[in-house]
C-alpha cells in the first residue's frame, strides 16, 4: 500500500493575478481578492483532473516495503530528494544513492517517475510496518512559464467561467458548452493510471 503527504506546499500559481484579469478584462484592484482565490480553485481543479503537480511542491510518497519498481505518485519529478527507512531494529536510516536508480522524464507531458533497484544492489531488510520506506522528491513543473499552454489556457477559461457565474444555478438562461472548453485543453495532459 503507499499514501503520499505533501511537505511543502507551491509558493506560486501558474497562472499570475495580472494574466487572469487581461483575461477577464478587469482593470480595477477591487476584486483582486475574489480573482486571486479563483486562480488558485482553478489550479487545484486541474491537478485533481491532471493528476499532476503544476508548481514544485516537495512530496512524500509512504510505501509498506522495497519494491522492483516503485512508481511515485505525483508528476511531473524533477528529482528524488531522499529515500528513508525503518530497519529490523525500529531505526530510521537513510538509503545511499548508490543504491537504486530514477527514470525521470522531462518534457511537458511526462510520465510518472520510478525508483528502481541499482544494478547489483540488494535492498536493505526493513521492520514489517505500514510506511516503513519513504521517498521524498520534488513535483511540479520548474516555473509557471515550463507548464504548457494549453493548462493554462484552461485555467483562464475556469477562472473566467467562475467570475462571470458566481452562483451554483443561474435561472432563465440557455447553457452550451464551449467546444474547445477546459477539459478539452486539460485532457492530452491528463495521467490516467491511477495509484
Amino acid at each position: 500500500m503507499s499514501t503520499s503527504s505533501r511537505i511543502t506546499a507551491a509558493a506560486d500559481f501558474p497562472v499570475s493575478l495580472d494574466e487572469a484579469k487581461s483575461h477577464l478584462r478587469v482593470e480595477v484592484p477591487d476584486d483582486d481578492a475574489m480573482i486571486s482565490g479563483l486562480i488558485a480553485g482553478a489550479t487545484g481543479f486541474a491537478e485533481q483532473f491532471l493528476r499532476r503537480r503544476l508548481m514544485v511542491e516537495t512530496w512524500e510518497d509512504w510505501l509498506d516495503s522495497f519494491s522492483d519498481e516503485m512508481i511515485l505518485r505525483h508528476s511531473p519529478v524533477s528529482s528524488v530528494t531522499s529515500i528513508s527507512y525503518v530497519d529490523t531494529s525500529g531505526n530510521v536510516q537513510t538509503l545511499s544513492a548508490s543504491v537504486y536508480t530514477t527514470e525521470i522524464v522531462a518534457g511537458p507531458n511526462p510520465p510518472r517517475a520510478v525508483v528502481r533497484l541499482a544494478y547489483g544492489e540488494a535492498w536493505p531488510s526493513i521492520r514489517d510496518q505500514a510506511g516503513a520506506v519513504k521517498i521524498r522528491y520534488s513535483a511540479g513543473y520548474a516555473s509557471a512559464a515550463a507548464v504548457p499552454d494549453a493548462i493554462k489556457a484552461a485555467i483562464r477559461l475556469i477562472v473566467g467561467h467562475q467570475y462571470a457565474n458566481r452562483e451554483d444555478v443561474v435561472s432563465g438562461t440557455i447553457v452550451s458548452k464551449v467546444p474547445n472548453g477546459a477539459d478539452y485543453l486539460l485532457r492530452p495532459y491528463r495521467l490516467w493510471e491511477f495509484l
